[in-house]
């Protein structure tokens, strides 16, 4: 009898496929054109938004460079590993806690306060 499949596991998953899908394709373009896409709010206003670096910081992870990769962009590196652990507590189902829509959405609210106040500090 084959078991159901749940809906968490299913869903962390597939949003993993789709980042890797997405990421792998801008790495390519970043490869074979040495560009990336510039910061549509870094252009308009001249401040840096809260990912600016982010590129940078992913290149650096690939690289295992740690200390690159948090001088480009520590607040989202932080944030990345954060969902990281909450993505891989969710497809375990353990703690049991972390599958709860309260728990997720406070977390995601926490991070999206962790990047508003770096973007902030980031352009005094």
């Amino acid at each position: 009898m084959k078991r159901p499949q749940d809906p968490f596991r299913r869903g962390v998953m597939t949003i993993y496929l789709w980042i890797l899908l997405i990421g792998g394709a801008y790495f390519l373009w970043i490869r074979l054109t040495g560009k990336g896409f510039a910061c549509a709010f870094n252009s308009a206003t001249g401040l840096l938004c809260p990912g600016c670096g982010s590129t940078r910081m992913f290149l650096d992870l690939l690289r295992l460079d740690l200390v690159s990769a948090w001088r480009h962009n520590g607040a989202v590196l932080v944030v990345l590993l954060a969902w990281n652990a909450i993505a891989g507590a969710v497809f375990w189902g353990r703690p049991a806690f972390a599958r709860r829509p309260a728990f997720l959405y406070g977390a995601l609210f926490a991070n999206i306060a962790v990047l508003v106040v770096f973007g902030i500090l980031r352009n005094l």
